[in-house]
Order: C-alpha cells, then sequence, then structure tokens
C-alpha cells in the first residue's frame, strides 16, 4: 500500500506521477499519514495538463530529484534502486529516487502507531486488516489518477481495480502483477516458474538439454569440473517448506493435480516427482548441490542470485527476482540468466506451469 499524504504534501505532483508507474510494479495503494485518508492536494497550474492519452512523466517537465521511502513489509526484500536495467530508467526518466525499507508486521504496526508514514507501503495480503481500512488512512488511486494522472486508467485493468475495490467504492491497491479473464482468453500467460541458466555456461556446455535424469545429472557433473567455482543447481529458499521443490517441480514435469474420476491424488507419492527426487538427490551425493541451499533464507538465496553464483536455478516467482536477475545481467554482460526448457516428465505429462489470478500480490 501506498501512503502519499506527505509526498504530495512536501514533494509534489512529480512524486505522484512517479507513484502512478511505480504503483504498477507492486501491491500498494496511497494516502494519507493522519488516518484520514485526505491528502494535501498540490496545484499543478502552470506545470503541465493532464492528457488521458499520455503518462504524467512525460508532460511534467520539472527535473528537481524527488526522494521517497518505500515500505516492504518483508525482510527478504531487495532494496536496491537504481542498480538495474530497469529501476536505473525509472529513476533517469521519472527523476526519483527511492529508499526501500523492510520489516515485518511489528515494524509496520510501528509505522501507523507513530505516524510517521512512508511515501508508500507494500503489504502482501490484501485481505490483511492494514487493506481493508485501507479508506482511513490512504488515498484512492480513482482520485489520484483523476487529478494528476488520467492515463493510469488507461493502463490499469479495470478487472483488477474492480477486484481490490474498497466498499466507499475507491481502490487503494495495485497487485504487482494480476491477471484477468481477457488475459486467460488471450492464452498468452507468462509463467512464474523457470528453470535458468547462465549463458556463458550453457553456451560453453554446447547449450545441453537437461529433461532425463540422466541429462540432468550428466550436465550437473559437466558444470561442476567446467564452472568449480559455481553452484552447478539451487532453488528458493526451503523456509519451512519445500523451496522451488515442491509445487513448484511437480507443476513443472507435469504432476496431476487429480484421479481421472476427479478425486484427490497425492501428488508428494507421484511416481515420476519421486524419480526426479531422485535424481536430485544423486547430484546433491554427486556435490553438486550446496548444503547451504537447505538453509539459506531468502536474503541468502537472493544475494547468491544477485552475484550470479548459481550455474542453473530451477526459480519460483520470477517477478519477485527479477530485480536481482536484472543486477546480474547489468554487471555481467554475456553471462546474464536465459530460461531453458528444464526437467522434463518421464512419462510424457505435459507441464502445467501456475500462474494467478486477479488477486495475485
Amino acid at each position: 500500500m501506498f501512503n502519499v499524504r506527505r509526498l504530495l504534501g512536501k514533494k509534489g505532483v512529480k512524486g505522484c506521477a512517479a507513484l502512478l508507474c511505480a504503483v504498477l510494479m507492486v501491491t500498494g495503494c496511497s494516502g494519507g499519514s493522519d488516518g484520514s485518508g485526505e491528502g494535501n492536494w498540490v496545484s499543478i497550474e502552470n506545470r503541465y495538463t493532464v492528457d488521458p492519452e499520455k503518462p504524467a512523466w512525460q508532460l511534467d517537465q520539472k527535473e528537481e530529484v524527488t526522494d521517497l521511502t518505500w515500505y516492504v513489509n518483508a525482510d527478504w526484500w531487495n532494496t536496491d534502486f537504481g542498480k538495474d536495467v530497469v529501476t536505473k530508467k525509472i529513476k533517469e526518466d521519472l527523476y526519483i529516487n527511492i529508499k526501500f525499507i523492510t520489516g515485518d508486521d511489528t515494524k509496520l504496526n510501528t509505522f501507523f502507531a507513530g505516524g510517521d508514514m512512508p511515501d508508500m507501503l507494500t503489504v502482501f495480503d490484501s485481505n490483511s486488516p492494514v487493506v481493508n481500512k485501507a479508506s482511513t488512512w490512504a488515498m484512492p488511486l480513482n482520485d489520484l489518477a483523476e487529478k494528476y494522472d488520467p492515463y493510469f486508467n488507461k493502463v490499469a485493468a479495470a478487472d483488477t481495480m474492480k477486484w481490490f475495490q474498497q466498499a466507499d467504492g475507491k481502490t487503494y491497491g495495485y497487485p504487482n502483477y494480476s491477471n484477468t479473464q481477457d488475459d486467460y482468453d488471450s492464452g498468452n500467460i507468462p509463467a512464474k516458474t523457470a528453470f535458468i541458466i547462465r549463458k556463458d555456461v550453457y553456451e560453453t556446455l554446447g547449450s545441453p538439454d537437461v529433461g532425463t535424469p540422466e541429462q540432468f545429472q550428466s550436465v550437473m557433473k559437466q558444470i561442476k569440473e567446467k564452472f568449480p567455482s559455481l553452484i552447478p543447481f539451487g532453488f528458493n529458499a526451503i523456509g519451512e517448506g519445500t523451496g522451488s521443490l515442491g509445487d513448484a517441480l511437480q507443476d513443472f514435469i507435469g504432476v496431476p493435480l487429480e484421479t481421472e474420476n476427479g478425486e484427490f491424488y497425492d501428488r508428494n507419492l507421484d511416481e515420476d516427482y519421486l524419480t526426479w527426487l531422485k535424481t536430485l538427490n544423486a547430484v546433491y551425493r554427486d556435490g553438486n548441490i550446496s548444503d547451504d541451499s537447505f538453509a539459506d533464507d531468502g536474503t541468502a538465496f537472493e544475494e547468491k542470485v544477485k552475484s550470479g553464483k548459481y550455474a542453473t536455478l530451477l526459480l519460483d516467482g520470477t517477478p519477485q527476482q527479477g530485480g536481482n536477475l536484472q543486477i546480474f545481467m547489468s554487471d555481467n554482460e554475456g553471462k546474464e540468466y536465459m530460461a531453458i526448457d528444464g526437467p522434463q516428465s518421464t512419462k510424457g505429462n505435459a507441464p502445467t506451469l501456475n500462474q494467478s489470478g486477479i488477486t495475485a500480490g
């Protein structure tokens, strides 16, 4: 969620235009800092004239840099800004500098208790009390767009805006990604899970296939031999779950969700899945999966992604890792990560990669 009362009061409309661009990237809403939800509206007279066909940041010629604080309710969030290709371009075009602050629910509650709110705020539970009470402390995107940047209404998905609409008819938050019915009907929905490999590794090994268990194990051995400083295979932080080795891997190899009769199917005991787990165990015993991968938290995992430490990765949540992948690519031309087919079903099942609906966050 976004708090832009202070933003409008002391930093002007350039920051608001930046907000309406940035809001498309993360879950958030905009608002005031005193619980009223009322903002200090800033005049744009003699600055620019709003145009529903053109984004405000292209119309506003003010070049003063706007400093924004952006709180993300997750300790593992990447706090870099302006270093990767994407955020560097945003920084240059919008004349903004973002200072990310991370934390947990305790820190989030401290902001509300103290009243010293960040300019923008991101949470990951669209049903949380913070979101449900957005009208009492935040400014609606609808009003901000109407006054400062009506182009937002052209690029924001109407279905998504309606889904997150509050009881007062206003929308205070927009997810970092979501899919509407039109997206599903188009058949063009990118998956959030991918098997990726460093380009230099892929080319050195002659564009190898890793689709079968035998191919996979062989390629990991080759990586260890030719790239001894890299971890041949990595996966999302385990935490209290299975990282990307559970549902993500099962989806990747097309493990069914139910029986042919529509009854419960225990995916964890699927023969195909067990075959791949045994393969991963063999890869581990070969020394090609690091012990640290089972203990690393989200922050440690992301640091290794950012530094290109993994030769290959079964990555779940590519939108969340986009910044880290961009940072590595920016500093390592020719070594950037690229997606390949990755592990495949030993039974010929097609991948059933997961995505999200309008409620994605």
